[in-house]
């Protein structure tokens, strides 16, 4: 179902072939979701590429993301996700889920599937702008992301996420009922106010970082 995802697929990968697009999508990601337990990092990566340039949803895709992010957090898997070409894949899901996350809902009162639906998209969010801020800090996957666009990305990501923190500080009014994506899906608005300065930190460092590579 479209409507409860982070955002789309595209760019889909070379090496996917004709795979997305078609029923056998989603047979592909719950595949692929069954085997990412096995003990083996490679073989994750190549498991977390095919569902990234698939449809999952929402939650599948946060619970992938935090995979990648914990393989990003070890410095001997840099090269791999570069050669897996999971970066452009990995930046197209952070800005997916961002907007997910920061594009108004239709109604002030959300059903609490899109309560649920926002908490995934902005995990999922979350978990990608770690692994991507881990990434970096490697000089090749740095330069990398800046040929993806990665410093006008986040640079925008950053814009939307502290006007949402501008408008989550205002009153309420009869035109703008709850301006928070999160805050309109039932989620607490202090809470919300941290988990989006979590996300806006993780962009920060990784303009950083690509600042220092140059």
């Amino acid at each position: 179902h479209l409507g409860m995802q982070c955002g789309d697929a595209k760019p889909r990968a070379r090496w996917l072939g004709g795979c997305v697009g078609h029923r056998r999508s989603g047979r592909v990601v719950e595949a692929c979701a069954r085997l990412m337990h096995r003990p083996d990092t490679k073989l994750q990566l190549r498991l977390a590429r095919l569902i990234l340039a698939c449809e999952p949803d929402a939650h599948t895709l946060s619970a992938v993301l935090k995979s990648v992010f914990k393989f990003s957090k070890d410095e001997r898997n840099d090269s791999s996700f570069g050669t897996l070409e999971l970066l452009p894949l990995l930046m197209h899901r952070l800005t997916a889920a961002i907007s997910a996350v920061v594009g108004p809902l239709t109604t002030a009162t959300a059903r609490t599937s899109d309560a649920l639906h926002s908490e995934a998209c902005f995990e999922a969010a979350l978990y990608a702008a770690a692994a991507l801020k881990n990434l970096s800090a490697d000089t090749d996957n740095g330069r990398a992301l800046t040929k993806l666009g990665a410093v006008g990305a986040f640079t925008h990501g950053l814009k939307r996420l502290l006007a949402l923190l501008r408008d989550s500080s205002r009153p309420a009014t009869a035109s703008l009922p709850a301006t928070a994506s999160l805050v309109r899906s039932g989620v607490d608005q202090s809470l919300a106010g941290r988990r989006e300065c979590r996300l806006l930190l993780q962009l920060t460092v990784a303009l950083r970082n690509l600042a220092v590579i140059g």
